[in-house]
């Protein structure tokens, strides 16, 4: 698991985004978080998306695998309900 390699994985059209003032290649805000999940490789389970660095996107099945243990403190997003209101 590597969160310093971010993974071009957006469909940035669909996201919406408001590109920051300052760095105009970071996404300050976004409307829908959607991810192309064809852009995305099979062994990573938790990244960051390149261009939108406030998201940890986990997949399912690591999310499941820490739902199994006693491991508190975290809680899930769906990709349908970010941003959160």
């Amino acid at each position: 698991m590597n969160l310093l390699s971010p993974v071009d994985c957006l469909d940035v059209e669909a996201c919406e985004p408001r590109w920051g003032r300052i760095d105009k290649t970071n996404i300050d805000r976004l409307r829908h978080l959607v991810i192309d999940e064809k852009k995305i490789g099979q062994e990573r389970l938790l990244f960051r998306a390149k261009h939108y660095k406030r998201a940890i996107v986990v997949h399912r099945s690591l999310a499941n695998s820490v739902d199994a243990t006693a491991c508190t403190g975290h809680r899930w997003v769906e990709l349908t309900d970010y941003p959160e209101a």
